[in-house]
């Protein structure tokens, strides 16, 4: 049996974060919770830059309360896309291009060929894989990643 390690309160997460101690951030991974307290942590900067914009006028104020929620909204959101779907379809098409490569050297094609051929070939590893993943029930999402 493992020891689980206490908890962290938030005020100690952000003191750490702010320390760029990586347990911290591996605590708050693991913590299923921690997106209240990141929200939290984003409307005490977001004050922060309304109080530093209050000299600008309501404007101000309203623009950077919005500034800081929606920004950090579409950073959260891009970073989720970039480390998952992203990458795996950049590997995707990266892989591709090299086997397209392969193939027009190996075996002296042109790049058109060579295009029409890994598609061929790719569309009957899919259906091997297909297959496989009906007969073994492996969830088809498994095979893509």
């Amino acid at each position: 049996m493992t020891e689980e390690a206490p908890k962290r309160s938030m005020l100690q997460r952000m003191i750490g974060a702010a320390r760029l101690e990586v347990d911290v951030f591996e605590d708050v991974e693991h913590d299923t919770t921690a997106t209240g307290q990141a929200a939290a942590v984003v409307a005490i900067v977001a004050v922060c830059a309304a109080i530093g914009a209050s000299g600008m006028g309501t404007g101000g104020v309203i623009g950077s309360l919005l500034a800081a929620f929606i920004g950090w909204l579409v950073w959260s959101w891009l970073t989720y896309f970039i480390g998952g779907s992203l990458v795996k379809l950049a590997v995707w098409l990266w892989m591709l291009v090299a086997v397209i490569i392969a193939i027009r050297q190996a075996l002296d094609f042109t790049t058109g060929k060579a295009i029409v051929t890994a598609g061929i070939g790719w569309m009957a590893y899919a259906a091997i894989g297909f297959i496989t993943a009906l007969l073994f029930g492996v969830p088809l999402a498994l095979l893509s990643g």
